[in-house]
């Protein structure tokens, strides 16, 4: 597959439809990994789906706290505390 003939005959394409904007194909892998740790799902998952060798990886490279994990950690050491 050409890679030139996928961006601008697919990609773009969906992206337009999806009203997203352009963004690099690459940078739907990252949005993935960081929705998918979002979500809860096991870092070691994300990293057999990204194909890399190491959680540890994965956390260091997609793992930065978006507003909603933050959220998330707030209201679970409130439950914890019960607060």
């Amino acid at each position: 597959m050409d890679a030139g003939n996928f961006l601008t005959r697919t990609h773009c394409p969906l992206l337009d439809r999806a009203g997203l904007p352009r963004l690099r194909f690459h940078d739907l892998r990252q949005t993935a990994a960081t929705l998918l740790l979002e979500a809860g799902a096991h870092p070691r998952v994300v990293a057999e789906r990204l194909g890399h060798a190491t959680p540890s990886l994965v956390m260091n490279t997609y793992g930065h706290a978006t507003e909603r994990m933050q959220k998330d950690a707030t209201a679970a050491l409130e439950s914890v505390l019960g607060a």
